[in-house]
């Protein structure tokens, strides 16, 4: 069995109103306790759901097809189907029925292949607020406020290649989080890129991760990884099994481990090592 593994860390940017909340004037962001501090953060459906739309436009067969116009999902044939539909097969699905008079409900369900976790800012919140006022209002709505964070998303995901009934799906899953543009749902009012400036992917055949959330800001300010050093220091993780890319190699030199510059370099390379391991031809990037 084989499985794959992501770490990713966002660009920096200001973060606002990701979810689309209000609580009156005011425009929340949304927050958790992380490491005893409190942090921004996106939640996994948010991440998904894009994941979802890139499949759409690699031209891949879905299931539920996003229309911008109408702005819902439209199912594109009468049944979910995992050979069929690529987000059938990954994202999984559950179809239920009511019970009706002599007769039990019924459900039909399928566990998807892929799952993520919460995206969860590198910094800690300060409470910054934007605050502007509408000319037009003379009451005690007139004073508008927004949270927003200065800050870059560190978010992961674990997907079981045997899970998959089309186990080259695996490699669209690969370019759908190398180009995961704007995350938020279609709640989302404004533009953050959720494309990764920096990567660990661990290809393996250990069903435990062991190195999700490894990412750490130093005090510079630099983005560092020390769980993940240890994690191959203390042999719990091998190095060739890691592929590195993105801005935090020019501080992380692992020996053995695949290590690029480039994000579309590591993914490319990565799509050819799990085309050769899992014997199928594999897919050019965009």
């Amino acid at each position: 069995m084989r499985y794959l593994f992501g770490n990713l860390l966002t660009h920096y940017a200001p973060a606002s109103l990701n979810r689309g909340e209000h609580d009156g004037n005011e425009q929340l962001i949304q927050q958790i306790l992380w490491q005893d501090e409190p942090h921004t953060t996106i939640s996994p459906f948010s991440v998904r759901w894009n994941v979802r739309y890139q499949f759409q436009e690699q031209g891949e067969p879905v299931y539920e097809k996003w229309d911008k116009v109408q702005r819902i999902r439209i199912p594109q044939g009468k049944a979910h189907n995992p050979n069929s539909y690529i987000d059938d097969d990954v994202m999984g699905f559950m179809v239920t029925e009511a019970a009706k008079k002599n007769q039990k409900g019924t459900s039909n369900a399928r566990q998807g292949a892929l799952g993520t976790n919460r995206a969860i800012s590198l910094t800690p919140y300060d409470g910054t607020t934007f605050n502007y006022y509408n000319s037009r209002e003379k009451d005690n709505l007139s004073v508008h406020s927004t949270n927003f964070h200065n800050t870059c998303y560190q978010y992961c995901f674990a997907l079981d290649s045997q899970h998959l009934e089309n186990q080259s799906r695996i490699l669209n899953v690969i370019d759908a989080f190398i180009y995961l543009g704007q995350v938020g749902g279609h709640y989302n009012e404004s533009l953050f890129d959720f494309s990764p400036e920096s990567l660990v992917f661990r290809w393996t055949k250990d069903n435990c991760p062991r190195f999700l959330y490894c990412f750490e800001q130093d005090e510079n300010k630099q983005v560092i990884a020390p769980k993940l050093i240890e994690k191959v220091e203390s042999e719990d993780i091998e190095a060739e099994e890691l592929w590195i890319g993105g801005e935090i190699t020019k501080r992380l030199t692992l020996e053995n481990a695949h290590t690029f510059r480039g994000i579309k370099a590591t993914a490319k390379d990565l799509k050819r090592k799990i085309s050769e391991d899992l014997k199928f031809p594999s897919k050019e990037p965009k």
